[in-house]
Formats: structure tokens, C-alpha cells, sequence
């Protein structure tokens, strides 16, 4: 609250230009057919991708390569005693340290400890796809330098257990199951370049927002999540935004044919196009030419 009295809520004074805008620009459109589009929602930073790589290592399907031995030393064991000193105080009572300790007390590195893996004993390994959604890939035999799984049926059962273990973890913050659900990107899309994507998408689910290490002092930033195959696996979150996408985003039509104020369908991306020109120009009811998303 002080922040925004003391700039003005900028983002607040940011939402209400682009709405003065939309609205100037519809004023001057007459009767013409209007689409406004939200790509994609917007939230808090959820879900647990940086433990992707620890959990595959726990499922014994990636293996990692052994990293040097931490020196430990009478300053560093200092420093981690401090930390865990600071870390059991009340708020109350950091508050007032918060000076001090910026000035004793060394911030940890900015960013996570790196992964390695052995590709020639690994059956699969994470890749990089962003926050929402992790994902996958596996080492297939003639498509991977170092494969270890044969395509078709070997692959097809090794996908099936590792989607059931990952489905059975629980996010030890609400009970709940961390993953919402693993898609195969083969289900979803296809072409020749489809063995350039992961071959598993994993969804986090996003009830729980989860904090950053380099936000508001590191809290919500640290995530437990456990099953009987992984036993507990416990990280912190290093990435510097408190907020993602949504896969969901929202649209409003204005115009000839459009019922004003009707809500609008759900509809695939795939045709989501040829649907809203249908309903502008065939005067086509918006229900029978937007499908339901997949």
C-alpha cells in the first residue's frame, strides 16, 4: 500500500490507458465487427519445475553425474548456522536485524545448482520449456547420440509407468497431488518436426502459489513434495517473478450477428480463426461454429 501511495499505482494508471484506449478506438469503429483477444491468462508463480530433474533421478530413470564434494569450512558452517538462526526467527524480530544482516550475513549464489546427467545411463531427462509446464524427453534409441530405450512398445510401457509415478507425487504444502496431469505431445500435435519437441508435458498444478528466493525474503519459495517412490525431495524456487501465464486466455466479440453481452463459447485454438469469421460474416450463432476446446 505505501508502495502504490507513493507512485501512484502505476499499474493500475497502466490498465486504465490501454482501457481509455480500446474504448477511443471502439468509438470510432461505427458498426464494424470487433475482436479483442487475450493470448493467455496471467497468475502467480506455481507448480515445482526446478525439482523435475531430482525427481527423475529419484524414479532411477535419469542418472546424474556425481558432483564435486562441497569444502566445508569453519566460515562456510558459520554462515549456515546464521542462516538457520535467521530463518527460525519471528518476523517481529527480522525486521528490525533486516539492516544488520545485509551487511554480516552473505546472500546465497543467485541461481540454482546445475544438473548434470550420464546420457548413456539415462532413459529420459528433463529439457527446458518453461515455468507452467515441464517437460521431458526420452532417450530413444536412433533418434538420441546415446539412446537406451527402443521405440514402440519399450518406449510406449516406459512412458505409462513414469506418467503413473508422476501423477502419485503429492505436494506436501496442500496434500494434493503436485501434477495436474502428463500429456504426450504426440496426442497433441504433428508434423515432421515433432520429434523436435519433448515427448511429455508435465502441468503443474497451480493452486498453490509458490514464492521465489529473490522475492519478499524468500517466502513460499521452498517446496516439498513426496511419494513412495521418491520418498521426500525438498527445493527452493530461484526464478525472479512472482507470476506466470496461464493457458487459458479470453476474448470479446462486438458486432453484426453477436448477441451483446451473450457469453462466449470455449473454442479450440486450432479453430478458433475460421470460427469468428464464420460468426461475423455468415451471421453463423456463435454456439454452433465455436467448438469446445480438446
Amino acid at each position: 500500500a505505501d508502495l502504490a501511495a507513493a507512485t501512484r499505482n502505476p499499474l493500475r494508471r497502466v490498465y486504465q490507458a490501454v482501457d481509455e484506449a480500446i474504448g477511443t478506438i471502439l468509438a470510432e469503429a461505427g458498426d464494424a465487427a470487433i475482436l479483442i483477444v487475450s493470448l493467455h491468462g496471467m497468475g502467480s508463480w506455481f507448480g515445482a519445475p526446478f525439482l523435475l530433474p531430482e525427481i527423475l533421478v529419484r524414479l532411477g530413470v535419469t542418472v546424474p553425474v556425481s558432483p564435486p564434494a562441497a569444502k566445508r569450512t569453519p566460515r562456510t558452517l558459520g554462515i549456515a548456522a546464521a542462516r538457520a538462526i535467521w530463518k527460525s526467527l519471528p518476523e517481529s524480530i527480522r525486521s528490525r536485524l533486516r539492516p544488520l544482516r545485509r551487511r554480516m550475513l552473505p546472500d546465497p549464489p543467485k541461481s540454482p545448482p546445475t544438473l548434470g546427467i550420464v546420457p548413456g545411463q539415462s532413459r529420459c531427462f528433463a529439457v527446458g520449456n518453461g515455468a507452467p509446464v515441464g517437460a521431458i524427453r526420452l532417450n530413444l534409441r536412433g533418434r538420441e547420440p546415446e539412446g537406451q530405450i527402443n521405440p514402440g512398445p519399450e518406449a510406449d510401457r516406459f512412458e505409462n509407468q513414469l506418467i503413473v509415478d508422476l501423477l502419485d507425487i503429492q505436494d506436501d504444502r496442500t496434500g494434493r497431488p503436485a501434477i495436474r496431469r502428463v500429456l504426450r505431445t504426440r496426442d497433441l500435435f504433428d508434423g515432421p518436426e515433432l520429434a523436435r519437441l519433448p515427448d511429455l508435458l508435465v502441468e503443474w498444478d497451480d493452486r498453490e502459489p509458490t514464492g521465489s528466493m529473490l522475492l519478499a525474503e524468500g517466502r513460499g519459495a521452498t517446496v516439498s513434495l513426496s511419494s513412495p517412490r521418491i520418498g521426500m525431495v525438498t527445493g527452493v524456487n530461484w526464478y525472479g517473478r512472482s507470476g506466470d501465464h496461464r493457458p487459458g486466455g479470453k476474448y470479446f466479440l462486438l458486432g453484426p450477428g453477436v448477441e451483446h453481452g451473450s457469453p462466449a463459447p470455449a473454442v479450440d485454438v486450432a479453430g478458433f480463426a475460421a470460427a469468428i469469421v464464420a460468426a461475423v460474416h455468415d451471421r453463423t450463432p456463435m454456439e454452433a461454429t465455436l467448438r469446445a476446446p480438446r
